[in-house]
């Protein structure tokens, strides 16, 4: 059908070329004919344009539109019909100059059940010498047959091509062009009438919205909502028709002016409801346009909004109500509304409309980072303004009790009625499908109602799971009004509005929402071009009422603006993609570890149950099982075979743990320590031949060997430390000799070769080992290579193996803090969290930055040295439930602040990374970064 559309215009520009050739040779002058009084009535669309052909030079040459979107086959096909036509016009100067400026009209009409067509019109200066006139048709249509009927004493001519017969007639001055001969017919009859689109009863308002229409536009296009929706429904899923088609009832005519630049398209123009009829519009009316401060709290995820912003809610509600009677709705809404307070014990408006104010909308948010395609990939809200947050929480805890006490079991049995996450109290009100019932369709996607306060918003969603989502993206400050693509499209449209609809393109693509609007030929067409479709990033519609009211026309004029916008750099923001529910809270922070199948990274942890489980990257529990104790230190890989399978090794208190991808011990695993375990284990394969060795310290103060099968080691000369060592032991290796590395508690410094001989005396490196930890820092020889510690006043000591000593004061801390030493890019940095203040200084201890925070910090600082050799300081707030990770240069990454209370971890795979943290209520969140 597009196809015929083309070439419905490209013949119908060439015929109307060759009239103005006629004329100019003519030089004949008559009075034109409006060709507007042709168009049939029941036309959904209408195109003007006072010159056509520029404006589509325009739309190709100027926007970006057009050649992103070419290599679709239907694009190409009109690119090529196109050239034909410039070929045309070339070899025709004189025809070129007169089709320009020729006002035109396209109107698109039903033409059947399933089927529409397209009707060309052009008002003609003389119809004289018609012999003459198809004589140039004939030149220009080369050798396709030219055939003459009848109808209603008026000429129509078939011109036979190769996709069917097209129809041109001329009457009244009026030429007339369609693949379509019904609607040839429809016009000759509508110019024999006494009525027209300007006059005709049922068109009431298209006069006038067309005379609103604007001097400087390319093209202005008129809907007709008495006809749009059965138009449009051809293209929909027939599960959207009953949606669709309460447009009908939604205005009479809206005129829009179009402007093409070379990112964007704007229409801009007037929409008129009749204030006689049922129209949804006229709700609006004497309504003053709201400003959308609702974007502060809506999530910066927002794929879909449904805005309405009123002055009013009390007059909106009540009018509602009106329209509602007008169309014979009235009486079954108010039955619904009875047995809700009856069954209920309720109030509706008393317990809950009149808590609302001037904001209230629907929106979906989108999670399109998942690979799981069995994953949520779209959560939906409703969203209602509050005239006091404070009384109105009061109020819907008291509903909810009255609620729950008339509920009949088991129904209260299934939910838990309120629940507190993150300081704000989720509610249940148990209601099924009240909002839809309330407020209509729109918000039919909220059929359960959990609903919390967040800020001076009510929002309701479908689970609680769903509100904490929405709590979250808040407190992390994840919200439209800070999203930079959101606000670069805002700077399009206006700031307030009655009603404001937004489709973020990307999101409904990715999940698929856009796709389930068409029909399945459409759909597949999407899917097909979706790489060129996505680089669109948004589409938004704004309707704001106005003080014009038309009495000649009896109704009023709406403000109405759409803007379409292009952007290939948009890109979604980092977003949780899955979470899963353990059995009890996360103990540690989680260790990355790797597929040997895949290669791909997935994630090991273990819950204050302990219990240890096997995640994939899609948060997927692959096995979980339980051990006696809590792991100690690190968990390392380990290819026992030698087969390039990997087994995860670690430790707890009395146990040396070895377990396989499927979660089996392997051989005599767990091997029982020969005494309980002070530190983690280290791992080291010398000279990378697999024969690994495992070295853990005694509570009887030895050092002791493992083989791979958890043998003891024979030949280890070590006898034992004087202190208990608590901190993992070391390895390096400088000019081709090994260092096995201890640092007891008290700062006693143990160095042996690969037997347990000592490499050197033990000597005091430090007073004592604050934090039992420290840090090597390799020299060119032993002599040079440093140990790096902290002591409880933030004094940083160091101690190199040739016994020299240095110290390094960066602040005057008043509490003893965390502390990391790192190197970036080989620069050293040394990191300290004090209570409330994370502080980076540089190896000349200049501050590189520092960070404040709101709450005391209870976790160490983490440190990421990422794949591109950049580092990345991560800091948990447990107190706020807040992930921080901040860039080198001190500023937060991208979408930082997250969700999570546990110490955090990255996971790289395929170019990706994510982050994976524990939450309250027993949850394992994944975020993507990228």
């Amino acid at each position: 059908m597009l196809r015929k559309l083309f070439v419905l215009f490209l013949i119908a520009l060439v015929v109307a070329g060759g009239i103005g050739g006629y004329l100019l040779f003519t030089k004949i002058s008559t009075p034109v004919s409006k060709a507007i009084i042709a168009i049939p009535s029941d036309a959904a669309i209408i195109i003007e344009s006072d010159d056509f052909p520029n404006a589509w030079n325009d739309l190709k040459s100027v926007s970006v539109f057009w050649n992103k979107l070419k290599g679709m086959k239907l694009i190409d096909q009109i690119d090529n019909r196109t050239a034909y036509l410039d070929s045309l016009f070339s070899k025709q100067g004189e025809i070129a100059q007169l089709v320009k400026g020729q006002a035109t009209f396209i109107s698109i009409h039903l033409t059947g059940i399933h089927n529409y067509d397209y009707l060309f019109l052009v008002s003609l200066k003389n119809t004289n010498r018609m012999q003459d006139f198809n004589q140039i048709i004939k030149s220009l249509v080369g050798d396709n047959t030219i055939n003459k009927r009848s109808y209603d004493k008026v000429d129509i001519f078939e011109i036979s091509t190769e996709v069917g017969i097209f129809n041109y007639s001329i009457s009244k001055g009026i030429f007339l062009g369609s693949f379509s001969p019904l609607l040839i017919e429809d016009a000759i009859r509508q110019m024999n009438s006494s009525s027209s689109l300007i006059n005709k009863p049922e068109n009431k308002g298209f006069e006038l919205v067309h005379s609103t229409a604007g001097t400087d536009a390319a093209c202005h296009f008129y809907i007709n909502y008495s006809r749009f929706p059965k138009f449009a429904s051809l293209f929909l899923r027939s599960k959207k028709h009953d949606l669709i088609g309460e447009l009908s009832n939604f205005a009479n005519w809206t005129e829009l002016d179009l402007k093409i630049k070379s990112n964007s398209l704007m229409w801009n123009g007037l929409t008129f409801s009749n204030d006689s009829l049922p129209r949804f519009l006229n709700l609006l009316a004497d309504q003053e346009p709201q400003d959308m401060e609702m974007i502060q709290v809506l999530p910066d995820n927002t794929a879909v909004l449904h805005y309405f912003g009123i002055e009013d809610f009390n007059k909106y509600y009540n009018d509602y109500k009106s329209y509602l009677g007008m169309i014979n709705e009235l009486y079954d809404y108010t039955q619904i509304i009875e047995k809700t307070e009856e069954k209920y014990g309720m109030n509706i408006y008393k317990d809950l409309l009149s808590l609302f104010s001037n904001e209230f909308a629907q929106s979906t948010s989108a999670n399109v980072n998942s690979p799981d395609p069995k994953s949520n990939k779209t959560k939906d809200y409703a969203i209602f303004g509050l005239k006091d947050s404070e009384d109105a929480l009061e109020i819907l805890q008291d509903l909810c009790k009255v609620i729950q006490n008339n509920i009949e079991p088991p129904d209260s049995e299934k939910v838990n009625p309120s629940e507190v996450y993150r300081d704000h109290e989720i509610l249940h009100l148990g209601i099924p499908n009240m909002l839809n019932n309330l407020f209509g369709h729109v918000f039919s996607q909220v059929k359960s109602n959990y609903c919390t306060v967040v800020g001076d918003y009510v929002v309701f969603a479908e689970t609680a799971n769903h509100l904490k989502n929405f709590i979250a993206d808040n407190l992390s400050g994840r919200t439209m009004n800070r999203d930079i693509s959101y606000l670069a499209f805002s700077d399009h449209i206006s700031s307030s509005a009655n009603y404001f609809l937004y489709y973020n393109i990307p999101l409904c693509l990715k999940t698929g929402m856009l796709q389930a609007l068409f029909e399945e030929e459409w759909a597949i067409t999407i899917v097909e071009n979706i790489e060129s479709i996505q680089e669109f990033q948004a589409l938004g519609l704004q309707i704001s009422s106005g003080s014009m009211k038309s009495s000649s026309a009896g109704g009023r004029m709406y403000y109405t603006n759409i803007y379409l916008e292009y952007n290939p750099d948009y890109k979604e923001k980092t977003q949780l993609f899955r979470q899963t529910k353990l059995d009890a809270p996360l103990r540690f922070t989680p260790w990355v570890v790797k597929n040997h199948y895949t290669d791909d990274n997935e994630i090991f942890i273990q819950d204050e149950l302990n219990q240890v489980y096997l995640v994939d990257k899609s948060n997927n529990i692959l096995w979980k099982k339980t051990i006696s104790e809590p792991i100690i230190g690190d968990v390392t890989q380990i290819d026992i075979y030698k087969s390039n399978k990997l087994q995860l090794l670690f430790n707890t208190k009395t146990k040396l743990h070895l377990i396989d991808r499927k979660g089996r011990d392997v051989e005599d695993f767990p091997i029982e320590l020969k005494s309980p375990a002070t530190n983690g284990i280290s791992v080291f394969d010398y000279d990378n031949t697999r024969n690994y060795r495992i070295i853990i310290c005694g509570e009887d103060k030895e050092i002791y060997v493992y083989d791979s099968y958890g043998k003891i080691v024979t030949g280890w000369e070590f006898d034992k430390t004087s202190s208990l060592v608590y901190a993992p032991i070391s390895h390096i290796s400088v000019n081709g000799k090994d260092h096995i590395v201890a640092v007891d508690v008290k700062g006693m410094v143990y160095s042996m070769d690969r037997r347990g001989n000592q490499r050197m005396k033990p000597f005091q490196a430090f007073n004592y080992l604050f934090d039992n930890t420290y840090y090597l820092d390799k020299g060119n020889s032993i002599g040079n290579s440093w140990l790096i510690s902290s002591d409880s006043a933030g004094i940083v000591r160091l101690a190199s193996f040739s016994g020299k000593t240095d110290s390094l004061v960066f602040d005057d801390f008043t509490n003893p803090p965390y502390f990391k030493y790192a190197r970036r890019n080989g620069k050293k940095q040394y990191i300290f969290l004090n209570r409330d203040e994370l502080m980076v200084f540089g190896e000349d201890k200049e501050i590189v930055y520092n960070k404040s925070f709101d709450r005391i910090i209870a976790h160490r600082p983490l440190v990421y040295n990422l794949p591109d050799n950049d580092l990345k300081i991560g800091v948990v707030s447990e107190k706020s439930d807040e992930l921080y990770l901040f860039n080198p240069d001190g500023s937060l990454s991208e979408g930082f602040p997250l969700y999570g209370n546990s110490n955090f971890v990255l996971m790289h795979n395929s170019g990706k990374t994510s982050l994976v943290a524990g939450a309250r209520g027993n949850y394992l969140f994944i975020y993507s970064l990228q």
